[in-house]
C-alpha cells in the first residue's frame, strides 16, 4: 500500500506539471488550425525501485484513453537504452 502512494503522487505530479487542467489543454489549441500551441514537459527522477516507469505508463495510458479531453495523439519518451530493453 505504501508503494501505491508514490505512484498516485507521481501521476498527479506529472499531470500538474505538464497539463494542469483540461481547460488549459483546450485553451492551448488553435481554434482555426486545430494545432496545439502550448505544452510543457516534466522530468520524473527519484530513487531506484519507486515506480517511475509504471507511473509514466499510467499517465500515458490515461492520456490515450481520453483523447477528446487531452488531445494527445503521440508521446515522446527519452530513456537510457538499458531501460528500454528491459
Amino acid at each position: 500500500m505504501f508503494r501505491l502512494f508514490y505512484l498516485v503522487e507521481g501521476v498527479r505530479f506529472l499531470w500538474s506539471q505538464v497539463f494542469e487542467s483540461t481547460q488549459r489543454i483546450a485553451a492551448s489549441i488553435d481554434k482555426e488550425t486545430g494545432e496545439d500551441r502550448g505544452g510543457s514537459g516534466a522530468i520524473l527522477a527519484h530513487c531506484m525501485g519507486l515506480g517511475k516507469t509504471f507511473t509514466t505508463i499510467t499517465l500515458i495510458h490515461t492520456l490515450f484513453r481520453y483523447p477528446k479531453l487531452t488531445h494527445i495523439e503521440r508521446v515522446l519518451i527519452l530513456c537510457p537504452l538499458n531501460t528500454a530493453t528491459k
